[in-house]
């Protein structure tokens, strides 16, 4: 997976090159990493560019897999200043449920398609660990703080000066339509996907507890 932080023509080349550099060493099974609904015509920019990476790799004959990873966990460590001051701010609405995963998570199940050829050979599947509201997500972090932690909704108009246009675009789609990911067949595939709440206690979200 390329990132689009160079611009998205960068991208789109450096994930072309790749797949050529792959066909010319025979590689016998490429995994692309794309972005869940990447197929599904989104107009957010990063989304469609990496569909241009996955047309070329299926016309290219190398065997593929593509999976379609959606919002991770990570993200929220963009925004750690304000949670652990105690307010998630976000312009989502309230009882708006978004697909997120674990980034670990999901290099398990790179590894296990990697393990697993015949099962995922020439598709393109989304993955998600768990679908969860702000609201939700807020409370997560409550609990695992030791403090309470408030869902604060934006307009989006407040959210685009901070976060930009590409960003906005992305979390408008979220809001409207939103990722489509099967999540009980992956809860069935891989039953130890990670809960949100574990995720923060392993990633030391934890509120230390001061000595006497």
């Amino acid at each position: 997976m390329q990132s689009f932080n160079d611009g998205l023509e960068t991208e789109i080349r450096e994930g072309k090159m790749l797949a050529d550099a792959a066909k010319a060493a025979d590689i016998k099974h490429f995994i692309y990493s794309s972005v869940g609904a990447a197929d599904r015509k989104t107009g957010i920019p990063h989304f469609d560019s990496k569909f241009q990476i996955e047309e070329y790799i299926r016309a290219s004959g190398l065997p593929y897999t593509i999976l379609r990873p959606v919002f991770f966990f990570f993200n929220y460590n963009l925004m750690r200043p304000l949670i652990e001051k105690g307010t998630l701010v976000q312009p989502l609405s309230p009882e708006t449920k978004l697909l997120q995963l674990s980034e670990e998570d999901y290099g398990k199940i790179v590894a296990e398609v990697f393990e697993r050829p015949a099962d995922f050979m020439n598709r393109a599947k989304e993955v998600a660990g768990v679908s969860m509201t702000m609201i939700e997500i807020a409370a997560a972090f409550s609990r695992v703080l030791g403090r309470h932690v408030a869902y604060q909704q934006i307009p989006f108009e407040a959210f685009e000066q901070q976060a930009g246009p590409e960003v906005t675009i992305m979390y408008r789609w979220f809001e409207d339509v939103g990722y489509t990911a099967d999540l009980a067949a992956w809860k069935r595939d891989f039953p130890e996907l990670t809960d949100f709440a574990s995720y923060l206690r392993d990633h030391d979200w934890v509120k230390p507890t001061l000595s006497a």
